[in-house]
């Protein structure tokens, strides 16, 4: 058990290690938290999804969803299409991101399920077809405002999520929110320069 457990804490700095040259190697953050989604898998979880709040806060929408089956990925991007959700749903990840208060569900109760689908037989049976069994979400916090939030998910006969497992998650979702405000921070730069720019041509072809 001893050795065990040094091989998840080696394995989890190595993932560490490896998310944080990922995150810091590029200003592109739709394209690399995407990749950041990908590499969690399995290491950290059956299904890894990366949503982001809007900048007007009215929708959330989803960056990227991973999972080892490819068709599985395609059937949850299906779901989220159709059943997108709302800012206001009091539980998942609208609930953090307005709490900005990270979440871990040891057990996700069918009872969690059923609130989900809101009543929507058909969604619920959907649901229950992926057998969630347990779940972190933790938000990208930037200047106590929520941009987004990654979600660890685990399913089928599988180890549940720990405190541990979820200190983990909201160090990632740090690093994470970091690169975001700083790519928004770039493209925000890049824009003023490119109006002050525009501008500037402006006033000589007055002058001329």
């Amino acid at each position: 058990r001893l050795f065990e457990a040094e091989r998840t804490l080696r394995d989890r700095l190595a993932f560490l290690s490896e998310a944080g040259e990922l995150l810091s190697s590029s200003l592109d953050y739709e394209q690399t938290l995407a990749r950041l989604a990908e590499i969690a898998v399995p290491l950290l979880a059956d299904w890894c999804a990366v949503d982001m709040l809007s900048e007007d806060g009215t929708r959330i929408e989803r960056l990227a969803v991973a999972h080892q089956d490819p068709a599985l990925v395609a059937y949850a991007r299906e779901l989220g299409e159709r059943y997108p959700p709302s800012v206001d749903d009091p539980f998942g990840v609208p609930k953090a991101l307005r709490t900005c208060e990270p979440e871990l569900l040891a057990d996700i109760p069918d009872e969690l399920l059923e609130a989900a689908s809101d009543g929507d037989a058909e969604f619920l049976r959907l649901l229950r077809e992926l057998d969630l069994r347990s779940a972190i979400i933790a938000p990208l916090v930037v200047r106590d405002r929520a941009l987004g939030a990654v979600s660890l998910v685990r399913s089928g006969p599988t180890r549940a999520y720990t405190p541990a497992d979820l200190e983990l998650a909201v160090e990632l979702a740090r690093r994470a929110a970091g690169l975001v405000d700083r790519a928004r921070l770039h493209r925000e730069t890049q824009r003023l320069a490119n109006a002050a720019r525009a501008l500037e041509h402006v006033a000589e072809a007055v002058v001329l």
